[in-house]
Formats: structure tokens, sequence, C-alpha cells
């Protein structure tokens, strides 16, 4: 009688403990189901933003790159500007220094009576010049400043320098830089920024 009593507490023993293991591994196995879909998830969350930052990255690279490609097309062009601009200004250079030796010096004069303010000025010319002028040239020049009420003893000066027109006028120590290559330098640094402006304007 105790051996059956024994038997069926044993029995039930078994049974319930079972019936413990059985909902513990379905606990678990809903637990690691549970933590299984979270990391699925998440790691989808993970691949997405990791998919929208390569998206963005990639898209910044492509702007960065074609913003790399106009601005060396535009520095392209400003390149082939800057080509035409010596051509254009050699020949305007050319041009100048024609007409100007062709009139007798008169835009040399004109520019000599526009800069000269006493009257006792020396004038630096090139090598080339200096042959040329003197004599009558600068006793016209000196008697139209006497007319202008200026002193009239501007002299032609013993050195020289290269340039290819116009000249330094020379007050002691103060000289003003009236040849033509000053003044054509000057106009080219006005048209090349305008020019420069307008191509990046149109490109931006």
């Amino acid at each position: 009688m105790e051996q059956a009593k024994a038997q069926r507490l044993r029995d039930r023993i078994l049974r319930d403990a079972e019936e413990e293991a059985r909902k513990i591994v379905a606990e678990g196995e809903a637990e690691r189901g549970s933590i299984v879909a979270e990391a699925e998830a998440k790691a989808e969350e993970i691949v997405k933003a990791a998919e929208v930052r390569a998206a963005e990255e990639a898209k910044e690279h492509i702007r960065r790159q074609v913003s790399i490609r106009e601005l060396d097309a535009r520095k392209a062009v400003l390149g082939e500007k800057g080509v035409f601009m010596d051509k254009v200004f050699d020949k305007a250079m050319a041009e100048l220094r024609r007409k100007d030796v062709e009139s007798g010096y008169s835009l040399t004069k004109a520019l000599l009576l526009k800069e000269i303010r006493t009257g006792d000025e020396e004038i630096v010319l090139s090598p080339e010049d200096k042959q040329k002028l003197g004599g009558r040239f600068l006793d016209d020049l000196n008697r139209e400043l006497e007319a202008k009420g200026l002193k009239g003893d501007v002299k032609i000066a013993e050195d020289t320098r290269p340039m290819k027109g116009g000249f330094v006028l020379r007050s002691g120590r103060r000289e003003t830089n009236a040849t033509f290559e000053s003044m054509l330098s000057v106009l080219r640094d006005e048209v090349e920024l305008e020019v420069s402006d307008a191509l990046f304007e149109e490109a931006g």
C-alpha cells in the first residue's frame, strides 16, 4: 500500500516537473522568438539607416564631383579667355604704338600735358623714343605748358627704361607711370574682372 502511494507521488512529481519543463521551454521559445524578432527589426533599422546614409553620402559625393567639374570647366574657359585677352591686348598695344608714332607722338604729348604739374619735370623714355623725341617736340611741348601758366622747362631724362610707348614722368623723387603697358594693364584688369564675373554668374 505504501509502495503504491509512493509510486503515485513519484508519478505526480514527474508529471508536474514535465509540465513545468514544458512551460519553461514554451516561455523560452516565446522569449527567444521575441528577442529574435526584436533583433531582426533592429538590424533592419540599422540596414535602412545605413542605406539612407550611404545614399546621402553618394549624393553628396556626386554633388562635390559635379561642383569640382563645373569649377574646372569654368577655369578652363577662363584660361582660354586669358589666351584670347593676351592676343587682344597685344594687338591693342601694337595699334596704340603705331598710331602714336604715325601721328608724331600726339598721344604721348597729350598724356604729358595732362600729367605735368609744374613744367620742370623730366621725361623718362624708351631708348628708341629718346632718339626720336626732343628738339621740336620738346620745344612745342614747353610752349604749350607756358601757355597754360606753367614753367615750360621740361627736359628729356638722360636715363632710359624698357617700355613700348608712353613715358615715366619724374619730378624729384616722385614718378608717374604713364607707359602704354601701365595703362593697358589697368584696363585689362577691369575687362578681365567683368568677363570673370559674367562667366561665373552665368555658370552659377
